[in-house]
């Protein structure tokens, strides 16, 4: 037990360099973490440890590092069995497909993540991951299904931006 939770306070000097910008300086000590722990079993260190990997990939522009990253962190999220992170695992997948271009697999992944929050009940998530599902669809023509999409999203579930972006996603159909 006591390494498990050595190994979640491993990931604070990173998170913090996150926190204050220093993305490169994140990502190396991320790297170092990863390639020290390629043993881990412990599926929170592994999940946390590839999603922070994934998340300042993609803020450094790193989009295949970052899909790589981020599909890394699918099965160590399984493992750890919470559905909400699941969740968030394939939301957060689904945004560096869609951010690469890769909207076909970035539909999967959107309708994993819906899946595993109407499992856990995360309404929010749900509702963000069907926002931007909706963008895809108006993308790629089929306008039936991203209204449908749209229609079924509770605005008040969603933050000002996205509210903006419903709106204007609503707009295009």
């Amino acid at each position: 037990m006591k390494s498990i939770h050595l190994q979640l306070n491993l990931l604070k000097l990173p998170t913090l360099q996150m926190f204050i910008g220093e993305l490169p300086e994140a990502y190396e000590s991320l790297i170092a973490l990863k390639d020290k722990y390629k043993n881990s079993r412990n599926p929170q260190f592994m999940m946390e440890l590839f999603g922070h990997l994934g998340h300042v990939a993609r803020q450094l522009e790193l989009h295949d590092k970052a899909i790589a990253h981020w599909y890394a962190t699918v099965p160590w999220s399984y493992k750890y069995g919470n559905e909400q992170q699941i969740a968030t695992v394939h939301f957060n997948l689904a945004q560096a497909q869609q951010h690469a271009e890769q909207l076909s697999l970035a539909e999967k992944s959107y309708l994993a993540a819906i899946k595993h929050a109407e499992i856990a009940l995360d309404v929010v998530k749900v509702s963000h991951a069907k926002l931007y599902l909706a963008e895809i669809k108006l993308q790629g023509g089929d306008k039936e299904q991203a209204e449908e999409l749209l229609l079924a999203i509770n605005e008040e579930l969603l933050a000002p931006n996205l509210l903006l972006k419903l709106n204007d996603l609503k707009g295009e159909l």
